[in-house]
This record gives C-alpha cells, sequence and structure tokens, in this order.
C-alpha cells in the first residue's frame, strides 16, 4: 500500500513539473540576459525604458519569431533606448524595433559604430548610405567612414577633401590627407592651409591629473592647442603657437604656454613679462617680481603680497585691493 502511494505521489509530481514547465514555455522569453528583444511563438517584440523605469513593448512587423535572432547586441545603458542592437529572421534585417528596407539577411553583416553591409548595400543603422561602395567600404573610427571615392559621418557625405586615399583621422578633431591639414567642426572640414601634413601628428604631453580637455598637435614649426568644453556657440577654441615643438612648454595651470621667446595665455602675449621669475598661481592669475597678471593683463604692481582666496566675495587679494576675475571691487 505505502509503495502504491509513493508511485501515485511521483505521477502527480511529475505531472505537475510537466504541466509548469510547458506555462512557462509558452510566455514570452528574453533571448540574452542583456538584450532588448523577447520573443513568442507568434511575436517579436523590442523593450524600451523610460526616465522613470517603466518598460514599454514595440512589436516588430513582418517577423518569423521562428528564424528570429540577434545578430549584434550593444546596450550598455540596458534601456534599449540608445543601443546598437542589430536581429535578423530569414526574410528581414531590423536596427533595433526598425526593419532595415532592402536588407539581405543572409549576407547581412555589422562592421562597427552603427555601419553595417550585405552584399550589396552600405547601412548607417537602419539607413541604407547610398553609392557606397560595399567592396571597398571601412570604418576609419569616431563614426567616419571611407571607400575609395567619399568620406561619410554618420553615414553623410562630407566634402572638401582634397585626397581621399591618404584620408588620416586625429582624435576626431583634426585630419590629414597628403596635401592639407584639417580642423572638424561637426560636418565641416576647415583648411589649415599653413600646417603642414607630412609633419603634423599628436603631441602627447597630457598626464594623468592634467586638464583632458586640451589637446596639442605639432607640425615642422607649429603648435595647435585644443581646448573643448568651453561656454562659446562652437563648444571649441582652435589656435596655433609659431614655435618649434622642442621649445613648447605647458605650465602648471590652464592655458598657460612658454616658448623660447614668449609667455602665453592662450594664444595671446603676456608682454614684458620677467620670464626667470614667472610663475602661475591658479583662477587665471601669474606674476613675476615686478607685476601681477591677470590672464595676459597686468592689474597690480605688488606681487610680494599678492595672493589667492577662497573667499566667496573674490578671489584675489594684496595689500590694498581685493580683486574677482581680475578686476578690483
Amino acid at each position: 500500500m505505502q509503495k502504491s502511494t509513493n508511485i501515485l505521489l511521483n505521477f502527480v509530481i511529475a505531472l505537475f513539473i510537466i504541466s509548469l514547465f510547458s506555462f512557462c514555455n509558452n510566455e514570452p522569453n528574453k533571448i540574452s540576459e542583456n538584450t532588448c528583444y523577447t520573443i513568442s511563438e507568434t511575436l517579436v517584440k523590442y523593450s524600451l525604458k523610460d526616465d522613470n523605469g517603466t518598460f514599454s513593448l514595440i512589436n516588430l512587423e513582418n517577423v518569423n519569431p521562428e528564424h528570429f535572432i540577434i545578430i549584434e547586441d550593444k546596450n550598455p545603458e540596458n534601456t534599449c533606448l540608445n543601443a546598437d542592437v542589430w536581429a535578423k529572421d530569414n526574410m528581414n534585417v531590423f536596427y533595433k524595433q526598425f526593419k532595415i528596407k532592402g536588407a539581405d539577411p543572409s549576407s547581412f553583416k555589422v562592421l562597427k559604430q552603427s555601419y553595417a553591409i550585405d552584399n550589396k548595400k552600405v547601412f548607417f543603422k537602419n539607413e541604407i548610405i547610398p553609392h557606397a561602395k560595399v567592396e571597398t567600404f571601412n570604418v576609419i573610427g569616431d563614426y567616419y567612414a571611407t571607400d575609395n571615392t567619399t568620406i561619410w559621418f554618420c553615414g553623410k557625405p562630407i566634402s572638401g577633401i582634397q585626397n581621399i586615399n591618404t584620408f588620416k583621422l586625429f582624435d576626431g578633431y583634426f585630419a590629414t590627407d597628403s596635401q592639407y591639414v584639417y580642423l572638424i567642426d561637426n560636418t565641416n572640414f576647415i583648411k589649415l592651409e599653413k600646417a603642414n601634413p607630412k609633419y603634423f601628428k599628436t603631441y602627447n604631453t597630457i598626464e594623468k591629473g592634467q586638464n583632458q580637455d586640451i589637446k596639442f598637435y605639432s607640425d615642422s614649426n607649429k603648435v595647435y592647442v585644443y581646448q573643448t568644453n568651453l561656454n562659446n556657440k562652437a563648444n571649441f577654441r582652435c589656435f596655433y603657437i609659431k614655435t618649434n615643438i622642442d621649445s613648447f612648454q605647458i605650465l602648471k595651470y590652464k592655458y598657460y604656454y612658454k616658448t623660447n621667446k614668449n609667455i602665453y595665455y592662450n594664444s595671446r602675449i603676456i608682454k614684458g613679462v620677467d620670464e626667470k621669475s614667472f610663475k602661475t598661481l591658479g583662477k587665471d592669475y601669474s606674476l613675476d617680481k615686478n607685476y601681477v597678471y591677470y590672464k595676459n593683463i597686468i592689474i597690480s604692481k605688488k606681487p610680494t603680497d599678492f595672493k589667492i582666496s577662497d573667499n566667496e566675495q573674490f578671489d584675489a587679494k594684496d595689500s590694498t585691493h581685493l580683486f574677482l576675475q581680475g578686476k578690483i571691487i
């Protein structure tokens, strides 16, 4: 009797496990831990998370769930909003929730930085790049790509480059070909007529703890200073100092530079400065044995008792005056 009871109990437990598995198997399942897609027998959905953390599901159109697979899944923010996610079935290719019109799933291949190709076409995200040549198409970095006739940025063609075959990027801020150096301003390439592309290179002097929003480049007789994250319309500033790279020196505080002839605040020479006694103080102040300077302007003749201050009402003082951003208050 006990044996029959145990057999019956085991049978009931087995039926429960099978039923539970069948129930779970009919629910939409995630394909991978970090994926943006869910799939059921009849539907594939793309999942988006808003700023409040609420998910919404978008049905993919003309999709075959049985043959649906992920090609590439880059979702670092884990929201699927700004992800680079590619998938396909036996009929179509998808970028996020968008079907890519004209893409061939059998030959489709993801490159990098949102570019992809099939055997006939080139794509940026879910859009075809017209006239791009698959055979010579190459992603060169910072969302730039090229074939043997055109350069693209984010899938849009760029004009003004003299020699595409020798085109080279420098940190996304400058570029060169065999004839010119170019300053990059979004999709605009500005020729620097006096720059020498043969000798143009990155001047690697930035150390840990220094200002990461200033970059330096050089050619045969100039140093180019590129400053980002500024409060101006372009959000950057670029200028050059005519000097041999070996004589260029970056001083302790931001925006101060020295050559064998002059001391500069940004591109402006600090005139009449005594180089041997000169030192930077911070907050755009500096001094030598004779004067105190704000940026490149003399503001005091009392360097011996001039001090920087953390007071909320003023940022520097000497024996007779208080200063705020170089002005007496």
